[in-house]
């Protein structure tokens, strides 16, 4: 009886200690989340985020695409001419947008795959479908969403090279650091390769030849958040791409060479509110791209200038769904040999849903 009380007794004093025991608070960093105008679940979509792309910084759009997704890619071959098809839909009918702006080329209506490195962005998402009521006439086969985040807080710097076959290359340089109301993030890319692989055409053993390639690209991101409910977004990106034509299978030899040198900047603002989300973006992008043919003698230059703009309000109701509605301006002006002066096109739209 006595072993009994004297327990009791232990039992007692211990679970009074462990009431009075102080609790060990740990802040946990600060989470932000952000989505497209519409986040739409389709059931066949495909989305890669930023720890998925990271182990893919050699790879570009198309081999994302042809080997990850269940999108049919035409490839021309190794630093050729590559485009998206997704459900049957011409490579024109599907859109790709950068932070929520179409960059398709305004003379072609289309983007070279090719071009763009999985190394740009932190986030891709493949939608198939129509769509164009949310993102314009250019994406009735549906569309490629590329997104970039906010880096995390403090200093981040990241360095990489790699070696292949075929004379390829890559040297990469991220550095990014971050405060609670400021951000910023670096990219450089450097990429080329020789392409002289061999391939067989009937009975006949052959090497390409005058397929080399080389690639510089810069991009350069500020966020700016003054406080809870404002943020402004500055976006620069900077590429020049060197390709030569290899060949086609009834030709001997090409002299036949294509320069591709672009600059696109883009502003984003956000204003969120008790009732609802306002939003603006503008970019102006500027793009050149020069034909030349040795052996011919011939030349094709072309220079486009795009502005765009758009301005969006998204509010949710609780019982009645989510609504949005804006307007998106765009105004393309082109310079070309095809065309004795210069072209231009003005579209303005306004769209609207309720889910």
């Amino acid at each position: 009886m006595r072993y009994f009380f004297a327990a009791t007794i232990c039992f007692i004093q211990f679970l009074g200690y462990s009431v009075a025991q102080i609790d060990t608070l740990v802040p946990l960093p600060t989470i932000e989340l952000s989505a497209p105008r519409l986040r739409v679940d389709h059931p066949a979509h495909a989305a890669w985020d930023s720890l998925e792309l990271r182990w893919l910084p050699g790879a570009n759009l198309a081999d994302l695409l042809s080997q990850h997704s269940g999108a049919y890619v035409r490839s021309y071959g190794q630093g050729s001419l590559a485009t998206l098809r997704v459900r049957g839909a011409a490579a024109e009918q599907s859109t790709v947008l950068w932070n929520g702006l179409p960059i398709s080329s305004p003379a072609l209506g289309l983007n070279d795959l090719a071009l763009l490195p999985v190394f740009l962005i932190d986030e891709a998402r493949l939608i198939p479908g129509g769509q164009s009521a949310l993102w314009g006439s250019g994406a009735v086969g549906g569309s490629l969403q590329l997104n970039n985040a906010a880096p995390p807080s403090g200093h981040r710097l990241r360095l990489g090279a790699g070696l292949g076959s075929f004379g390829w290359q890559q040297q990469y340089l991220q550095y990014s650091f971050g405060t609670q109301k400021l951000q910023s993030s670096t990219r450089l890319l450097h990429q080329a390769a020789r392409n002289d692989f061999p391939y067989k055409l009937g009975s006949e053993q052959r090497r390409q030849s005058h397929a080399e390639t080389a690639q510089w690209l810069a991009l350069q991101e500020c966020y700016f958040r003054p406080d809870d409910r404002h943020q402004l977004v500055m976006r620069l990106w900077g590429q020049f791409t060197d390709r030569a034509i290899p060949p086609t299978t009834v030709q001997t030899r090409s002299g036949a060479d294509q320069e591709d040198r672009f600059l696109r900047g883009s502003l984003h603002w956000t204003h969120q509110r008790r009732l609802g989300i306002w939003q603006a973006r503008l970019g102006v992008f500027r793009e050149h791209t020069f034909y030349s043919d040795t052996l011919t003698g011939e030349t094709a230059p072309s220079d486009f200038l795009i502005l765009q703009g758009e301005v969006e309000y998204q509010r949710e109701f609780r019982r009645l769904g989510r609504f949005n509605f804006g307007s998106h301006w765009q105004n393309a002006q082109a310079t070309t040999t095809g065309y004795s002066d210069g072209r231009e096109q003005s579209r303005l739209a306004f769209f609207g849903n309720w889910r």
